[in-house]
């Protein structure tokens, strides 16, 4: 409501660079987003099609992932049913949402930290 988070409604990802994403909207313009976090929610049935174009690590049909739900790529993080692949009978909001505290947790963590040590 405030302004802070642009809404770009009927825009497709076309890419995701560090700090950049690009953007196709209505009529296929396409458009560059600076950004400094890309939070991807693709619903309950993850198509795992981006992960592994990022180079994400798998075993067995699911990501690789720390503790705290990071991919074998750095700052990759991957939480929910996405993390799961096709085992998404033991993954509910409820823990889902576990997933998602233990993330952002981590990314806070290193934003502060590399606050702190650029100072």
């Amino acid at each position: 409501a405030e302004g802070s988070i642009e809404a770009l409604m009927l825009h497709r990802v076309k890419a995701i660079e560090p700090r950049v994403v690009w953007l196709a909207g209505p009529g296929s313009k396409v458009r560059r987003q600076a950004t400094d976090a890309v939070i991807v929610q693709i619903g309950y049935r993850a198509v795992d099609d981006l992960l592994r174009e990022a180079g994400a690590a798998f075993k067995g049909g699911r990501p690789l992932v720390s503790g705290y739900f990071e991919t074998s790529v750095p700052g990759l993080f991957v939480v929910g049913s996405a993390g799961f692949g096709r085992d998404t009978h033991s993954v509910f909001i409820e823990n889902g949402r576990e997933h998602a505290r233990a993330a952002v947790a981590e990314i806070v963590q290193r934003d502060v930290s590399s606050k702190a040590g650029a100072g």
